[in-house]
């Protein structure tokens, strides 16, 4: 890893540039290299899970991001029988050697970050643990979206931002990820309409598809998302999409708690009975609508939220209901 990856650049080389030059017979005879679990970046863990800085065995997480490695990460990284984490987020690294994953017999991955790197392909994640919950890319070189990712079908969440190279429609794969709670897709340059296939994810707790070219309608599938509990598609951008058509009624959304939809062109009346089974009432509730073209009178019943926040600015409401008006706990207390 060290010498495929510009080592000698390195911000922090601690203990691994000793080891390199052991190994290449340029290290101090009297001096020797520090164990394995001392390095930077380097955690071990005891039979208790405690860090042993003392032990060269059981390394459980590398942490190296922000530490100027670029080039290549070795393909031998993925076999360590009890490594868990990896992060390698802010670097210069254009392969992060996934061809060396080799499943169950490999790295027991619990959790993956490459964000900020220069990656244009994610071939060999497919080969991926079970075990792997975590997985982010943001801010990388991709020009093709990495279908190799709809094979981790146990992620939980998966993260891929400020990609503005993919220029293609959001995939349909994703609903076929059913352990997602967490889909983060923001700023990229997806285009097309938003899959129904995404009411698939039932486990889904947050889903953000903000600043993207997304147009079309607003799916009634995502309604079968039963545990959402944050949705944000906002469009701030001149260059980005808009999506159109009427706001669904979502009625068996009961933990949906925000909603940013803001700089949309979102059409028709608010509806009535929104969030109908709605298990958040007595909580803080963060909706955004602002600058869409939502018209008519507010719904009455919305009364039901006891804790809302509501931006409806620059829509053609006409119309707000003086039982609203009322609401003592609604703008934290500034209606």
């Amino acid at each position: 890893l060290y010498r495929l990856a510009g080592g000698k650049k390195w911000a922090n080389r601690y203990g691994w540039e000793e080891a390199a030059d052991e190994y290449e017979g340029k290290g101090d005879a009297g001096k020797p290299v520090p164990k394995v679990c001392s390095w930077y970046g380097v955690r071990c863990g005891g039979g208790k899970g405690n860090a042993d800085v003392d032990s060269d065995i059981g390394v459980t997480e590398l942490n190296l991001s922000g530490n100027q490695l670029s080039g290549k990460i070795s393909k031998h990284l993925y076999a360590m029988p009890s490594l868990q984490v990896i992060d390698f987020k802010n670097n210069q690294i254009t392969d992060a050697g996934l061809d060396g994953i080799v499943g169950e017999s490999g790295a027991p991955l619990q959790k993956l970050v490459l964000s900020e790197n220069q990656l244009t392909s994610l071939a060999g994640i497919e080969n991926a643990p079970e075990s792997l919950e975590e997985l982010h890319c943001n801010e990388n070189a991709f020009t093709k979206f990495p279908k190799e990712i709809f094979a981790l079908t146990k992620l939980k969440t998966f993260m891929m931002t400020h990609s503005s190279g993919i220029s293609e429609k959001l995939p349909k794969g994703f609903g076929q990820m059913k352990n997602l709670r967490k889909l983060l897709l923001w700023y990229n340059n997806f285009t097309g309409s938003i899959p129904t296939e995404l009411g698939h994810l039932k486990k889904l707790e947050q889903l953000a598809l903000d600043e993207n070219k997304l147009t079309g309608t607003l799916p009634t599938e995502l309604g079968n998302m039963y545990n959402l509990q944050y949705l944000s598609i906002q469009n701030f951008e001149e260059t980005s999409g808009l999506l159109t058509g009427r706001l669904p009624k979502w009625h068996d959304l009961v933990y949906l708690r925000e909603i940013y939809l803001d700089y949309n062109s979102l059409t028709g009346t608010f509806p009535e009975n929104f969030l109908k089974h709605s298990n958040v009432t007595d909580k803080d509730c963060y909706w955004g609508f602002d600058q869409n073209s939502l018209k008519g009178t507010l719904p009455k019943d919305l009364k039901r939220f006891e804790k809302l926040k509501i931006d409806l600015r620059g829509n053609q409401i006409s119309k707000i209901p003086k039982d609203l008006c009322k609401m003592k706990k609604w703008m934290t207390g500034n209606v």
